[in-house]
């Protein structure tokens, strides 16, 4: 009887593990595919944005200028932040990367997302000015 009751909670218990083993491995792939689709769609449009901001005389004005700043800002937080999110959901607690990239990367992280915020607090101000006072002009050339 203790034998039986032994090697069922034996047999449950290494079923839940392979069943847990088989759940990440397809959690993990759904995340890489998931960071990857947003990392391609993410540089597609950034780069669009800066495309026509850039080629087009007639947008290159104040306003414009901030989202051409947000667009380059969210380009390297995609380059630097994505590959990484994806090397850590697959490494688990390792970094395979060395050292100099381990602190250079957390730099570069925290400059990009930091000026990616700023420059969203940047358009809210200016658009403040705008409508609340939309008859003085102001001139930044």
């Amino acid at each position: 009887m203790i034998n039986n009751n032994l090697t069922l909670l034996l047999n449950i218990e290494y079923n839940s593990i392979i069943n847990t083993e088989d759940e990440t491995l397809s959690s993990l792939i759904f995340f890489t595919i998931v960071y990857i689709l947003v990392l391609i769609s993410g540089l597609v449009g950034n780069f669009i944005v800066l495309f026509v901001i850039l080629k087009n005389n007639d947008l290159k004005h104040f306003t414009n200028y901030f989202f051409a700043n947000l667009s380059a800002a969210d380009v390297f937080v995609l380059i630097f932040c994505i590959p990484t999110a994806i090397h850590d959901i697959w490494a688990k607690d390792q970094w395979y990367m060395g050292k100099f990239f381990c602190l250079s990367n957390q730099y570069i992280e925290s400059c990009a997302t930091s000026v990616s915020s700023l420059t969203i607090t940047a358009i809210s101000f200016e658009r403040f000015i705008a409508i609340c006072e939309p008859f003085k002009v102001f001139f930044c050339y």
